[in-house]
């Protein structure tokens, strides 16, 4: 597996990288259905001056059944930060990180968890969010 600091969901490689949570089938060309905490694992080449980002959209139709959510994003099994959205659409969250909460030895998981999941009555499908890319980015 490749070094990588940003995991996009149409990248070649991105299940390789895919820990849990997060639909093998690409949508789209650019995304891919979450469940509750997806999650992805990321070998990093450095760790100072990085800031977390995400790139997802709540869905309407899903948001329809669970009213507003709250999403916690995780370095690790650190709390990063909390965000409660109203309403659905395009979502980036970016936040720096402390470079204590990452190495370059081994890897380093990424999670957002959704409070609230969509369950489709009739498949019983579990649905949290749309996500287009997850990792990252220098400050």
């Amino acid at each position: 597996m490749r070094a990588s600091m940003m995991i996009n969901m149409n990248d070649d490689d991105a299940p390789l990288h895919f820990v849990q949570d997060i639909s093998s089938a690409l949508e789209g060309s650019t995304w891919r259905w979450t469940k509750k905490r997806p999650t992805v694992k990321l070998l990093l080449v450095k760790t100072k001056d990085l800031k977390y980002v995400v790139d997802f959209t709540l869905a309407d139709a899903t948001m329809q059944q669970t009213g507003p959510v709250t999403v916690s994003f995780f370095v690790g099994d650190r709390l990063l930060d909390k965000i409660h959205y109203a309403k659905p659409g395009y979502q980036h969250y970016e936040k720096p990180i402390d470079p204590a909460w990452v190495q370059t030895v081994t890897d380093t998981l990424v999670s957002a968890e959704v409070d609230k999941t969509y369950k489709d009555s009739r498949d019983g499908a579990v649905l949290g969010f749309i996500l287009t890319r997850m990792g990252f980015e220098r400050r």
